[in-house]
């Protein structure tokens, strides 16, 4: 997908604000999958064992290179006022008894609601404290979101250089619009995986130097966080009003980044719920392209781990009479 073509995608997810079919299926018309999509690997232990598997493991962006990367915007000027007009209201005893009317309404009692009021009345937060606990929110947030990157050419320059050790690694290719890809789930013991029950979906990831304001997601990240921490529980009616503002955040965050990585080309496997632990997909790669300067024992370790992956279309980089790079099948050897 070009520029002109993320950016539709990028407007249509904007106005998203709920999974109703038609909706979802407006956003999917804007995503035109390539081909293939690929993966740029060093090669190490991990890379090895994961080719040999037909695994990829999630990340999160803490992780990732680009401390931009999910470091979604906050208006504080705008927080600011609301703190402001919430202290203001909670000063007025007749402000305060309609709060309470509100609050018991969802069945916390009143004589918590009004000892809760007091302190807030007594000890009011200060717009620099809830500011601290959004950006510590953020951080968690951070690490907590999972994604895979992949991007549209395997034979992206600019990729070889930063995630396949300068030429050295490989890259592993992917072929989306084939059923035969996806490997989860066809075993007895996939059945309760969290992966299978809500698929990650793969998105185009949209250059632009304007900011996503997540204020909002970020509020009601805290609110859950916070009651979660403090053993509270949460009303039912405010819980759905929280869920409702943080729906399509996850992807609206994690699918913006700034033009100077518009030549990476990438696309995002987004993990679209909170998780705890590193969660992982079992997927079957088309093929395999061992870098120019690859050394020769690595290049074995590759074939190797490919070959128990049950992957026969390994190819190596060379430059062609062009000065171009390409991608050429090898002759693997039982």
């Amino acid at each position: 997908m070009n520029q002109d073509e993320r950016k539709k995608f990028w407007d249509v997810l904007l106005t998203m604000h709920d999974a109703a079919p038609e909706h979802i299926q407006q956003l999917q018309k804007t995503i035109i999958i390539p081909n293939t999509l690929c993966r740029f690997r060093a090669v190490n232990e991990n890379s090895l064992v994961q080719l040999q598997e037909n695994k990829l493991y999630f990340s999160t962006s803490d992780y990732y290179d680009d401390p931009f990367d999910t470091y979604f915007y906050l208006d504080y000027d705008s927080i600011d006022r609301q703190i402001e007009s919430i202290v203001s209201l909670l000063n007025n005893p007749e402000n305060k008894e309609k709060v309470t009317k509100i609050v018991t309404s969802l069945g916390i009692p009143s004589e918590d609601v009004l000892r809760s009021l007091d302190a807030a009345t007594q000890n009011p937060i200060t717009a620099e404290a809830f500011e601290e606990s959004i950006k510590n929110v953020r951080s968690q947030i951070l690490k907590t979101l999972y994604s895979i990157c992949f991007c549209e050419d395997p034979l992206n320059e600019t990729l070889w250089l930063k995630y396949a050790d300068s030429h050295r690694g490989f890259v592993v290719t992917y072929d989306f619009h084939s059923v035969d890809t996806y490997l989860c789930g066809k075993d007895g013991i996939c059945k309760n995986c969290p992966t299978i029950q809500t698929p990650p979906n793969i998105y185009p990831v949209y250059y632009s130097n304007e900011k996503y304001d997540a204020s909002r997601y970020a509020i009601a990240a805290l609110l859950k966080v916070s009651m979660a921490s403090s053993g509270v529980s949460i009303p039912q009616g405010l819980l759905r009003a929280a869920d409702a503002s943080m729906i399509w955040e996850i992807e609206r965050i994690s699918l913006l980044k700034k033009p100077c990585h518009v030549f990476d080309e990438e696309w995002r496997m987004i993990y679209s719920q909170w998780c705890v632990a590193r969660p992982c997909i079992k997927l079957k790669p088309k093929s395999v392209i061992i870098g120019y300067r690859t050394p020769l024992y690595k290049e074995r370790l590759i074939i190797s781990a490919a070959t128990v992956a049950g992957i026969k279309d390994v190819r190596k980089i060379q430059i062609n009479r062009k000065d171009e790079l390409e991608a050429v099948p090898i002759q693997i050897k039982n």
